[in-house]
């Protein structure tokens, strides 16, 4: 069931950068729905020396919330200052559990979408629900830059 408003249609290759400390099944099926959304996915490990090698602009940051990442309190604050600075579309995955405990770190109001594992809707659903988040902040960022 493809209507009009589904499409196909010439879309920029947006990048969304993933801090991530392992790679699953989760994470594969979900980069594998980005990349029929015209996405570049980068799966980087919780390192600012890694955030900083990346060239391309980045269009949104997904963290993938693991008990490692959290002893990572520097890496943390330096998302974090990053996302605020380049008006970066933010989204968390991970247990209750652990999104709770970054509380202190990365206060809801920088969050775009929380997705809480077990996840219980289809990767696709979450990459259009990320693409959408991405999209309306693009425009906003060309209204207020004036182009």
């Amino acid at each position: 069931m493809q209507s009009g408003k589904n499409a196909p249609e010439a879309r920029e290759v947006q990048t969304l950068l993933v801090v991530a400390a392992t790679r699953g099944h989760l994470l594969f099926a979900f980069e594998a729905a980005l990349k029929k959304l015209s996405y570049q996915v980068l799966t980087i490990p919780a390192d600012i020396n890694a955030y900083t090698g990346i060239k391309e602009p980045v269009s949104g940051l997904l963290l993938h919330v693991e008990e490692t990442l959290l002893e990572h309190q520097d890496v943390l604050l330096f998302l974090k200052d990053r996302v605020v600075a380049e008006d970066i579309p933010f989204f968390i995955l991970g247990t209750r559990k652990h999104i709770d405990e970054l509380r202190p770190i990365l206060p809801s109001d920088i969050i775009c979408q929380e997705f809480v594992r077990p996840i219980s809707i289809h990767v696709n659903l979450l990459a259009e629900r990320i693409d959408t988040n991405i999209r309306q902040n693009n425009v906003k960022k060309k209204i207020l830059g004036g182009g």
